[in-house]
């Protein structure tokens, strides 16, 4: 019986413990949705393409609990990326990146290679040296770029 009454203790010990992770998911993944759901009210109002691409980087960098991010768009008369829309850097260092060439950085190899880069440490990572200047001025270790 004294064993029974163990196990039993044991089971809604751990079922307890697996019900508070559950909400805390459950929590996250609501917060996630509250914040796609004010995207969707933002992008149903009319704005200007700044303010709309500022806002849907926002909603990205929140999303992905990322504290910066650049959102870069292909201008095919120049066959390089221009800086739409920040989240989380000062205005300078963004205009400091000016154009960026296709194929080079992470971004660019994004494009050029039409699939996702993503990098642990941009520090330490040979294949993206242009960035590492950025990465280390930005405190940025882990980066992603995703092309469309």
């Amino acid at each position: 019986m004294r064993t029974q009454l163990t196990t039993t203790t044991r089971q809604l010990h751990e079922t307890t413990a697996l019900l508070k992770v559950t909400k805390k998911q459950l929590a996250t993944q609501l917060a996630d949705l509250r914040r796609l759901h004010e995207l969707s009210v933002k992008l149903s109002a009319h704005v200007d393409l700044p303010t709309l691409l500022n806002e849907v980087l926002r909603a990205v960098c929140q999303l992905q609990r990322a504290p910066m991010g650049l959102l870069l768009l292909r201008d095919r008369d120049r066959d390089d990326l221009s800086v739409m829309a920040s989240v989380g850097l000062d205005a300078e260092r963004v205009k400091r990146l000016g154009h960026l060439p296709i194929g080079s950085g992470l971004c660019g190899v994004a494009i050029s290679e039409r699939r996702p880069c993503i990098v642990k440490d941009v520090r330490h990572d040979r294949r993206f040296e242009t960035d590492r200047a950025f990465a280390i001025a930005t405190g940025a270790c882990a980066m992603a770029s995703f092309a469309s």
